[in-house]
C-alpha cells in the first residue's frame, strides 16, 4: 500500500523544520550509506573504509535527501529527468569504484 502523499509530504515538512527529527533522519540515512558502502566493497573486492564506495553511500544517500525535498513542492521538477541524472551519476561513481578495484 503506498504512503498517502500529503502525509508523506506532512512528514517530510516536519523533518526539514525541525531539528531532532532532522538529526534522526540523517542517522537512518547514515545506517544506509553504511550498509550501501559495505554491499559496494563487497562487490568489488575493496576496503568499506576505501574512498570509493564512501563515496557511492554518499552520494546515493544525497539522491535520497534530494528527491524527497522535490516531494515537499506542490509542483515537483521534472521528476523524471532528476532520477535519470541521479541515475547516471551513481552509475558513475560505481565504474569508477569498478575501475579502482581492478
Amino acid at each position: 500500500m503506498a504512503p498517502d502523499p500529503e502525509i508523506a509530504r506532512l512528514r517530510r515538512t516536519a523533518i526539514e523544520h525541525d531539528p531532532e527529527l532532522r538529526a534522526r533522519d540523517r542517522q537512518y540515512f547514515e545506517t544506509l550509506q553504511s550498509a550501501l558502502a559495505l554491499a559496494v566493497a563487497a562487490q568489488f573486492g575493496v576496503s568499506e573504509d576505501d574512498m570509493g564506495p564512501q563515496i557511492f553511500g554518499g552520494a546515493a544517500m544525497a539522491f535520497l535527501w534530494r528527491l524527497g525535498s522535490i516531494a515537499l513542492r506542490d509542483d515537483p521538477q521534472d521528476v523524471e529527468a532528476l532520477v535519470a541524472e541521479g541515475f547516471d551519476l551513481l552509475r558513475a561513481t560505481l565504474a569508477a569504484v569498478s575501475a579502482d578495484g581492478d
